[in-house]
């Protein structure tokens, strides 16, 4: 019914032993280079980038799928507050129209997080679930009109339903073969005439699916946190000594909940951590941004960005990600 291939990746095994600075030393250690006249100050900044900065330095984690915000003539977002209910559990809410989605694919990039997408092509309503990619991908969906998501943080699914999503990797299932009560929901949405109602719509959605806790939830969260706090850059060892869980349960959490193992999660937080800073902070050199994201060197950076992304960090601050999207798989979202 859906297609693409699952691929083997190999790990390039790399020195995570060391802490990543707080952002606050990096801001600090810019404006420095900046008054010794290293680097020009006059950043360009978005309010999303702020936003997902801000998270970063904060040693949380918020994804980023840049091609979202470029892919139609409109985009709305709506990243969660801390203090809101699902905080924790959702990232944010997205949707994009006036694209051509007839004709062209969405380059999506490695995040751990799990979505739930709802393609609308003007007369009917289809709903997916959709995991995290392990490298690069092209989604496809037809000819619709909008696209509207619901990004989960990396693991936070289990919140909803308690199935494993690691075979749902590169493989987007229908929402109604795991959620009940989605005929119901897809009346609803297409009452819906503006983004905040979709977005109200599907908060209430998920707040009243939320599953019971239990020790496995609590495991999950702890596991996810602490590879925030870290930025990525902790061995799986260390994840053991610190939640007293062994590396081999904690290699399974990681592939059945977040998809992929926890090394490769890793190094997909601290990628997305070098995106932002990037974005953040053009004028920087490739060195700074390869330094502060916890890579040995700049060298250390591009092979684990062509790793997943098939690209090198000055590729991305050059603008020729699309240079590389052929190298993508392409995923077909089914519309029997």
């Amino acid at each position: 019914m859906f297609l693409t291939q699952k691929t083997e990746y190999s790990i390039v095994k790399i020195d995570m032993s060391r802490e990543v600075l707080d952002f606050s030393a990096f801001v600090f250690s810019t404006v420095l280079i900046a008054i010794l006249g290293r680097i020009d100050m006059s950043f360009n900044l978005k309010a999303t980038i702020e936003k997902r900065n801000f998270i970063f330095s904060k040693k949380g984690y918020i994804p980023w799928q840049p091609e979202f915000e470029k892919f139609g003539t409109k985009y709305n977002n709506s990243i969660q507050a801390p203090d809101n209910l699902l905080s924790g559990i959702i990232a944010d809410f997205y949707e994009i129209e006036n694209a051509d989605f007839a004709e062209k694919s969405l380059l999506t990039i490695p995040d751990g997080c799990t979505d739930f997408m709802f393609a609308f092509d003007g007369h009917k309503l289809r709903s997916y679930i959709s995991t995290g990619v392990k490298e690069n991908k092209k989604f496809f969906f037809g000819d619709i009109k909008t696209l509207f998501g619901v990004r989960f943080m990396p693991g936070s699914t289990y919140h909803i339903f308690k199935d494993p999503i690691k075979d749902m990797v590169h493989h987007p299932v229908y929402l109604d073969s795991v959620l009940k009560n989605v005929n119901d929901l897809s009346d609803k949405f297409l009452e819906c005439q503006t983004f905040q109602d979709r977005t109200s719509l599907l908060s209430d959605f998920i707040l009243s699916n939320l599953c019971w806790e239990d020790s496995k939830c609590e495991i999950i969260t702890n596991l996810t946190n602490l590879i925030f706090h870290k930025r990525g850059n902790i061995r799986i060892e260390e994840m053991s000594s610190q939640l007293g869980y062994s590396t081999r349960y904690i290699q399974d959490v990681c592939n059945e909940y977040i998809g992929m193992p926890p090394k490769e999660f890793c190094q997909t937080v601290r990628m997305q951590y070098a995106l932002i800073l990037e974005q953040k902070n053009p004028q920087a050199s490739l060195e700074t941004i390869a330094s502060f994201a916890g890579y040995a060197d700049v060298s250390h950076m591009n092979r684990e960005f062509k790793k997943y992304m098939f690209c090198r960090m000055s590729d991305i601050r050059q603008d020729k990600v699309n240079k590389y999207e052929k190298k993508a798989e392409q995923i077909i979202f089914s519309r029997n």
